[in-house]
């Protein structure tokens, strides 16, 4: 018996008075019969409940009971309310849906849709779809503790078969990752989301997170190294060179030019970054990364010669 179900049609028949057992039934994707073993477990457990037949007829819980509202204040609800519409999926889903249903409880009227103070936008520009689908497919089979075989592309373009243990979510410098035991390397990796391009679950035993959340933050944070960094930048871009360099300190040179002292994370984003606002930004250090700007521009130079 799944406590969720229970708890679901404890908070349907409250909300909503007496239902029939189709109903209820339909609701939650069980059976007639399902339905009545769990109005007896809520009969059990001394919930004062009655059933009627015929036209009209279901099961209800008499006015004499009632559900103290105890756990969460307004604000918090609100609170909870507005993180659940700034979910990475495009839409809510059915277990999104329960959640919603049991805050709009705590009211006597329905919880409003909250107008946050921010938009979370996840899609591409010319995309149909809010999200890549597998987040949204992993996200409801997190839970589940599957194992799943992935073609998985490299850096360098090289597609690999891996097994993985999903276990969370990663947004980092707003790009996705997916945190995860890997069988293949038998250690914790973090994987690009779009550089997933198939998914299968497979039958094999699911690795538990042993982790620490200290260790996993050690672990994310050696994933995205930080580089100390400093550029030289026309004022018209510096709003968006400070989003991607982390605690900017800004000087400004005599040709009206800024320095920028900062950090940020070392990726082939940053090198495409850097090079998109050219000739308006000069790199100044570190060298290794200057070298790697010029060996890319070299290579873009080489191609469009011919």
């Amino acid at each position: 018996m799944k406590s969720y179900i229970l708890f679901g049609i404890l908070i349907t028949l409250l909300q909503e008075g007496k239902r029939p057992y189709n109903y209820l039934a339909e609701k939650y994707e069980v059976s007639k019969r399902t339905i009545q073993r769990y109005c007896l477990a809520l009969e059990m457990a001394g919930i004062p409940t009655m059933c009627t037949c015929g036209r009209g007829g279901g099961i209800e819980i008499l006015g004499s009971f009632n559900l103290k509202n105890m756990f969460f204040s307004k604000q918090e609800l609100q609170r909870l309310s507005t993180h659940l519409h700034a979910s990475p999926l495009s839409k809510l889903d059915h277990i999104d849906k329960q959640i919603e249903e049991k805050l709009n409880f705590q009211f006597d009227s329905k919880l409003p849709t909250p107008a946050p103070t921010f938009i979370v936008d996840h899609s591409a520009w010319d995309e149909e779809f809010k999200i890549n689908p597998l987040i949204a497919l992993l996200n409801n089979e997190l839970e589940l503790k599957k194992c799943y075989e992935i073609t998985y592309i490299n850096s360098k373009g090289v597609p690999s078969t891996r097994i993985i243990s999903p276990y969370k979510f990663v947004l980092k410098d707003a790009k996705w990752y997916l945190f995860a035991y890997c069988h293949k390397r038998k250690s914790c990796r973090v994987f690009k989301i779009n550089r997933i391009t198939d998914l299968t679950p497979i039958d094999k035993k699911f690795v538990e997170n042993t982790l620490t959340e200290e260790e996993i933050v050690s672990l994310l944070n050696n994933t995205f190294e930080q580089i100390e960094i400093k550029v030289s930048a026309h004022p018209s871009i510096l709003p968006d060179i400070t989003e991607w360099i982390n605690n900017p300190n800004i000087t400004y040179e005599k040709n009206g030019n800024a320095i920028i002292n900062g950090t940020a994370t070392k990726s082939d984003e940053l090198i495409s970054k850097i090079i998109s606002y050219s000739p308006k930004i000069k790199l100044l250090s570190p060298k290794s990364l200057i070298n790697k700007i010029k060996q890319t521009t070299q290579t873009l130079a080489d191609l469009y010669s011919t």
